[in-house]
């Protein structure tokens, strides 16, 4: 749900076809990957105008952003909050719709007295397919 306190910022075109690619996949994209394809349909469109566009974008909760694989910032179409699972050897990126995948944040906020609002974990190993090809 969008930010309340956030003021919308007017429509543009570029923006409102950057949150389109995400509508159309339920891949994790890269600030890069969201660029190539951007580019296909505005072959003008400026690397700074994506990236000022995500980043809207994020702040507006359309869309969400994660840490991947060495350290790339990916992005997904905006979701209840979830987990993910990150491929060491194949580098892909699952999104866990485990619930019980939590720590003791009750623990964390005794110790450090700070209020968790919300958490996103990010679990990194080896995928199912890597794992099976490893043990092959």
């Amino acid at each position: 749900m969008p930010n309340p306190k956030l003021k919308k910022p007017r429509f543009s075109p570029q923006r409102d076809h950057v949150l389109s690619l995400f509508a159309k996949t339920s891949e994790h994209l890269s600030a890069q990957e969201v660029f190539a394809r951007a580019k296909k349909k505005h072959p003008k469109i400026s690397q700074a105008t994506v990236y000022r566009n995500l980043q809207q974008l994020e702040e507006l909760q359309e869309i969400s952003a994660m840490q991947g694989p060495e350290g790339v910032t990916y992005y997904e179409a905006y979701s209840e909050p979830h987990h993910h699972f990150v491929c060491r050897l194949c580098k892909e990126i699952q999104n866990l719709e485990t619930p019980n995948v939590n720590i003791c944040t009750s623990c964390i906020t005794k110790k450090s007295r700070v209020k968790i609002e919300h958490m996103v974990t990010t679990l990194f190993g080896v995928c199912g397919k890597c794992n099976s090809i490893c043990q092959d």
